[in-house]
């Protein structure tokens, strides 16, 4: 990391900010995707699922790689001393400070990355097929990853 933390935490926020920006046009559909979770129903949305137009697909192939990242660099060390803990809060911080909110102003980053990274899962194994799980795989584990922050933020 570099030494000047300032440029580098503005350069998360600035990364983070560009890649929501790139959900927005598919936002409200990955958002009201159950993606399995058998406690949303459709009732929760007030529009039936819908399919990703072409040019919304390169947003997600876009978004998807970028949240790769921002995830993996979101993950604590389990290894690492107080500092570390620092470093992982600071991060996390930058890149969720430029996620958005929902109508009731509560913080969605988390649940934006992850439901993004499943659709991205999903848009590789019907793209690719079989060859999408080196690609799928250690998606998969990141998901739980966010899947375990965010339960620790709900604490």
């Amino acid at each position: 990391l570099p030494d000047d933390s300032e440029n580098f935490s503005s350069s998360l926020s600035w990364l983070a900010s560009w890649l929501t920006d790139q959900t927005t046009s598919y936002r409200d559909a990955v958002m009201k995707g159950s993606f399995g979770d058998k406690c949303q129903s459709l009732s929760q949305g007030a529009n039936e699922p819908r399919d990703l137009e072409k040019d919304e697909e390169e947003y997600l192939v876009t978004a998807g790689n970028g949240f790769i990242l921002l995830a993996y660099l979101m993950k604590a060390d389990d290894e690492v001393d107080s500092a570390g803990d620092e470093l992982t809060t600071s991060i996390r911080q930058a890149i969720l400070s430029q996620m958005p909110t929902d109508d009731n102003g509560y913080e969605i980053g988390i649940t934006l990355m992850i439901k993004t990274l499943k659709a991205f899962c999903n848009f590789y194994h019907f793209s690719i097929g079989p060859l999408s799980v080196a690609i799928v795989t250690p998606v998969l584990k990141l998901i739980k990853d966010l899947e375990n922050i965010r339960l620790k933020a709900q604490l």
